[in-house]
């Protein structure tokens, strides 16, 4: 049976980028109103990264009584046990997405209503210089980022370092070699994600300015429509179209590129981590 790989913990480069984007007073402020529903998230978000410890701990516990010839009565108090943690880390996860997926969609609303309430006041100027595509894309995909930031990405973060704690703690108590040499490669990780995130941040930058451009052409397009007909010019502007979704493709694909490598190097971490921990924890398990 091969583990599972024990999850990254976060760098603290990415904890302070958290820290420092929650703290801003304007996401403070669309927050405000969800501090009950996310204090009970964050309850279910430990009871989940602690629980989901508890099935790996269960499963090699039957084992091992299996193996030993053990009674049907502890091999079966096992099983309970391992289903019941199960059941109780199901019911965990169920509550925390619930309630704080729930709570990012409600500041995506409060966000989305206050950003168009800003743009409908302001004056002709900054409408003539402006690209309608471009609102639409601040709208739309911008404020959906953002609640990606707030609700998916904390979530994981903090669910991520619950389990990181737990699960090195029982790795401790089992065998503080194998501990140390899993821990080896973090290094690497970390300066890995390092390196890695400016490139990725403005490769995603990218991505969303270039979305904005496309949602601005097809905008004008089409609120044009009689012009270009009354002129011809279907095949221009199916050109221009091509061309800047083109260019949104080739953006697209270099973020893929940039994260690909990022996921590599630590999935290739993690395959080196479990077959030295196989290797010689294999060799303790031959030797008694």
């Amino acid at each position: 049976i091969v583990p599972r790989p024990v999850p990254t913990p976060p760098s603290r480069l990415e904890k302070r980028r958290v820290l420092r984007f929650l703290r801003d007073p304007r996401i403070q402020r669309h927050l405000a109103p969800e501090r009950r529903r996310i204090r009970i998230a964050l309850v279910a978000m430990a009871g989940r990264g602690l629980l989901g410890l508890g099935v790996p701990y269960f499963f090699g516990r039957t084992i091992g009584l299996v193996e030993r010839g053990a009674s049907n009565g502890e091999v079966w108090r096992s099983v309970g046990g391992l289903f019941a943690v199960a059941f109780a880390t199901a019911f965990c996860q169920f509550w925390m997405r619930w309630l704080y997926i729930g709570s990012s969609r409600n500041f995506e609303m409060r966000l989305r209503d206050e950003m168009f309430e800003h743009l409908t006041r302001l004056g002709f100027p900054f409408f003539n210089r402006s690209r309608t595509g471009d609102l639409m894309s601040r709208l739309t995909a911008d404020v959906e980022a953002v609640r990606m930031g707030v609700g998916p990405g904390v979530m994981h973060l903090t669910q991520t370092s619950m389990m990181v704690v737990g699960a090195f703690s029982i790795m401790l108590t089992v065998s503080w070699s194998l501990t140390l040499l899993a821990l080896l490669p973090l290094g690497r990780i970390f300066w890995n994600i390092k390196a890695t995130m400016p490139a990725m941040h403005d490769a995603s930058k990218r991505v969303q300015d270039q979305l904005a451009a496309v949602s601005a052409l097809a905008q004008e397009s089409f609120s044009g429509a009689r012009v270009v007909k009354a002129f011809a010019r279907e095949d221009y502007e199916i050109g221009r179209f091509r061309s800047e979704a083109h260019r949104y493709v080739d953006d697209a694909m270099r973020l893929t590129m940039v994260r690909g490598r990022m996921h590599a190097v630590t999935e290739l971490m993690a395959g080196l981590v479990t077959i030295s921990l196989l290797y010689f924890g294999g060799r303790e398990v031959l030797a008694g």
